[in-house]
């Protein structure tokens, strides 16, 4: 199901997360949050999930995510990982993978929220950016093809 109206990025420093999510879905949360944060966002994540929702983790930015059971069991809460180097290492699972996503991208259903992109002589000053939590959004380094 497509969302209903456009989302503004939130900023997990400054905004709460969940309350935003909660606000936005007239407090029923979400299916599914996406997580490449780690241990700063995995209890607001928890918080913004519906009941029976899930919670895929694909990063620890801000260090490794740690949930307990007592956190996931009053909304019958699951939890995934996502290792995007298994997905890669199953070339069936890695071309459907791509092959779902480039048409979603292209129709704008799905959006990488891309704020800068870099070349490869750029990539330090990504990285500096990435590390000092001082962008928001995907950086993206192209390749000079």
């Amino acid at each position: 199901m497509a969302p209903t109206k456009a989302v503004e990025p939130r900023n997990y420093w400054r905004d709460n997360f969940a309350q935003a999510v909660l606000d936005l879905t007239g407090g029923r949360g979400v299916d599914v949050v996406f997580d490449a944060v780690g241990a700063a966002t995995v209890v607001a994540d928890t918080k913004a999930l519906k009941t029976f929702g899930m919670l895929v983790s694909f990063g620890g930015a801000s260090g490794q995510a740690e949930l307990s059971a007592a956190e996931l069991r009053p909304k019958s809460l699951r939890w995934a990982w996502f290792g995007v180097f298994n997905a890669y290492g199953q070339p069936d699972v890695w071309a459907g993978g791509v092959a779902n996503l480039i048409p979603l991208i292209a129709s704008g259903a799905v959006d990488p929220y891309i704020t800068g992109v870099y070349t490869r002589e750029q990539a330090p000053e990504a990285h500096r950016l990435l590390e000092g939590r001082l962008s928001q959004g995907k950086l993206a380094l192209v390749h000079p093809n």
